[in-house]
């Protein structure tokens, strides 16, 4: 991609909003009734970004239960209001549970047939198919989980599934073109433990992938292993490593992936806190039971070693009788937030269990906001509960609060596919001007030398890429600043 650099004597700075605006902006003030009904309890919350790219909604994926039967639905969740409820399966008899969804795929367990199998559902064109049995035998298969490897062009493009069978990690590959599921294999046969909850992450390097699982060594101890695999684009033939345990006195539990990373909670000093394999303790704060941990990353950029990275964050805490959900915003600090910063939403006496989702950024106009969904009983049904935060487009937390320089909005914005950054540096030096995704992955570089000061201009062209929010940093010396840019097609 060819950029251009121009040297320019005057950039014009256009403030869009007053601070009597930035104080009407809500941030978590209460917990709302979401999704309810008198026949239906609404159950494990999931959600996944607009299948369109262009953030104007946030996929939810939901259990809805009708006495001892469930079905999977999707709807869409818009800043403002609810999408009408899209049934994928509809079986009068029988769970459909565990949903996964990633990109164009959602996958699910069903016992319609008898035992539990795996079945999916593909999204083309605007629309789901017909439930589609994918691994079905008389053995159960259960937990499904599916990544895809979100890669251009699309003969590179998988996906990646690991379920559960007779209590081993069984792992399955997609090859969007041509429209081919690979063979089965069991990626635990050598490993004498029962296995659980599979999940699938990103690796150490590029094109390699990590799959996590707890293995059971005894009815108190669980103990996360990792395999990684690197997947041949041509041949779609998958290598394996040999695997690792990650040593830990204690247990660990509740396996899952955030942002692509391991997170699991673990007992730290008395107090369960949720921590990803980075060791990050992210509910650190919080004294009590802290579980099943969510959140997204939209808006904060920051270097590696990246710890407190969430824009919006949420956990359930238990702590002498009761459970409440608690939420928080800009976990972009080198330091954790203090107990004062979380807001609390109480659910239950301590046996109630709930399960909770954060979307994905949603915009509309100027703003996004952030939901974070729960489960609580209403009326004697499972129903949503739902707090938000909204924020302005602009302004992304910096890394420094030394201005030596200065980087402009885009314009325009949004672009549709080129639009211009400009930026002032004040002193000589190396200059890096890099575009991330809204997962923080560098997508491109556009300045990366040696600038003498004054100011300059880059023209981006986005015609390659997808819409959908992106990042502009600008890095130098003691200085680095981040904004917002949003591509619409």
């Amino acid at each position: 991609m060819k950029t251009k650099i121009y040297l320019i004597s005057l950039v014009f700075l256009i403030t869009f909003f007053s601070k009597e605006v930035c104080s009407q902006i809500i941030t978590f003030d209460s917990l709302r009734v979401m999704l309810t009904s008198n026949q239906f309890s609404y159950k494990n919350p999931k959600f996944f970004g607009g299948l369109n790219y262009n953030n104007t909604y946030s996929l939810l994926v939901y259990e809805k239960w009708d006495s001892l039967n469930s079905n999977i639905a999707v709807r869409k969740v818009y800043y403002d209001s609810l999408g009408s409820e899209l049934m994928i399966t509809n079986n009068t008899m029988g769970q459909n549970i565990n949903p996964s969804l990633s990109d164009n795929i959602l996958v699910w367990q069903s016992n319609i047939s008898g035992n539990w199998d795996i079945y999916y559902s593909l999204y083309s064109s605007g629309s789901w198919s017909a439930p589609i049995a994918l691994v079905s035998s008389a053995q159960n298969e259960t937990d499904p989980f599916i990544l895809s490897n979100h890669t251009s062009p699309i003969q590179f493009s998988f996906y990646y599934l690991a379920y559960i069978k007779n209590n081993d990690v069984y792992f399955k590959s997609y090859r969007v073109n041509p429209s081919t599921w690979y063979p089965d294999t069991n990626i635990t046969a050598n490993i004498s433990y029962n296995c659980i909850t599979p999940c699938i992450g990103m690796g150490d390097m590029g094109g390699t992938r990590k799959v996590f699982f707890n293995m059971v060594l005894n009815d108190s101890v669980k103990r996360i292993y990792i395999k990684t695999f690197t997947e041949n684009s041509t041949t779609g033939i998958v290598s394996w490593d040999t695997g690792n345990a990650l040593y830990q006195p204690k247990t660990q539990e509740n396996l899952r992936t955030l942002s692509e990373k391991c997170i699991y909670e673990y007992d730290t000093l008395g107090n369960t806190h949720s921590i990803s394999l980075y060791k990050d303790i992210f509910t650190f704060p919080l004294w009590g039971k802290n579980s099943g941990s969510m959140g997204t990353d939209f808006g904060i950029i920051t270097s590696s070693p990246v710890y407190w990275h969430y824009t919006s964050f949420a956990c359930v805490n238990k702590r002498s009788d009761s459970t409440a959900l608690k939420v928080t915003k800009n976990l972009g600090n080198y330091s954790p937030p203090n107990e004062t910063n979380w807001k609390s939403f109480y659910l239950g006496n301590a046996d109630i269990n709930s399960r909770l989702s954060v979307s994905t950024a949603v915009m509309h106009l100027n703003y996004y906001k952030i939901i974070t969904v729960c489960e609580k009983i209403l009326n004697g049904k499972g129903a949503f509960y739902a707090t938000f935060m909204t924020d302005f487009l602009n302004g992304v937390n910096n890394e420094s609060e030394i201005v030596n320089h200065d980087i402009y909005q885009n314009y325009p914005n949004p672009f549709n596919p080129t639009t211009t950054l400009k930026f002032d540096i004040s002193k000589n030096g190396f200059v890096k001007l890099e575009i991330f995704d809204i997962l923080g992955r560098a997508v491109a570089t556009l300045v990366n030398e040696q600038l003498t000061h004054g100011s300059y201009s880059v023209d981006w062209n986005a015609s390659t890429f997808p819409s959908g929010v992106y990042f502009y940093k600008l890095t130098t010396d003691g200085f680095s600043e981040t904004k917002k840019m949003v591509l619409m097609k």
